[in-house]
């Protein structure tokens, strides 16, 4: 429990909100469950948005039943009109 405990502060320490979901005392009654969710939920959660991201963005992207996203890339040049629409 010790073992859990001070890994789970040095995780809320150093890691982002974004990556360990916890706030204030989030996690400290049971850090081995935060634990659990951060390494087998969020992390690899996080990295299958990133690799995704960075996928379309270089073009390529997923196939859902056959169907492939984004095709031609119009979903790809419609999100940079989107994002320029901002500036």
């Amino acid at each position: 429990d010790a073992v859990a405990s001070s890994a789970w502060r040095w995780a809320k320490r150093s890691l982002p909100l974004l990556v360990t979901g916890a706030s204030g005392s989030d996690g400290d009654a049971a850090p081995e469950a935060a634990l659990f969710n951060l390494v087998l939920i969020r992390a690899p959660f996080l990295l299958a948005c990133a690799a995704l991201l960075v996928n379309v963005l270089l073009g390529g992207g997923i196939v859902l039943s056959g169907a492939a996203w984004p095709q031609n890339g119009a979903a790809l040049h419609h999100l940079e009109a989107v994002a320029g629409s901002f500036r």
